[in-house]
């Protein structure tokens, strides 16, 4: 069982890090190369990349205990985004405190954000695994 556990944090950390490369992306084009506000191009590519993890996770780290059911996969959704909000909320409490700590970083916008990246990717992970991709279908993790 340590060895799934283990395989599971591996896969969370993978597919985290394809969001984090997306959110980044889309935060630096849409607020250096198109003059976006930063709030405004953190919250779209938050967007982003909160869809496009919760294809990957469902797909990869939680595929035995994702929801293969229309209904219960709704619901499944419905939890991970509201694991996700809760992220993102601690994610730009840290965010926004670590531009506040330094204005500076204004101009480096993936700093601030690899610092909510990594309070929100322990909180997801450890939501994620216990409320949102439960072990629905009677197969052992």
């Amino acid at each position: 069982m340590l060895q799934m556990i283990d395989t599971k944090i591996l896969f969370f950390g993978m597919v985290g890090t394809v969001g984090f490369v997306i959110d980044a992306f889309l935060l630096t084009a849409l607020t250096v190369k198109l003059g976006l506000d930063i709030l405004p191009a953190r919250a779209i590519s938050f967007a982003c990349a909160t869809l496009l993890t919760w294809l990957l996770n469902r797909t990869l780290t939680f595929s035995r205990q994702a929801s293969r059911e229309p209904q219960t996969r709704k619901k499944e959704y419905f939890l991970y985004l509201t694991v996700q909000m809760i992220g993102a909320a601690l994610n730009f409490v840290v965010f926004l405190a670590l531009i506040e700590w330094n204005p500076m970083l204004k101009q480096m916008p993936v700093i601030p954000l690899a610092g909510g990246a990594v309070v929100a990717l322990v909180f997801n992970f450890t939501m994620s695994r216990k409320f949102v991709f439960v072990n629905r279908g009677g197969l052992d993790e």
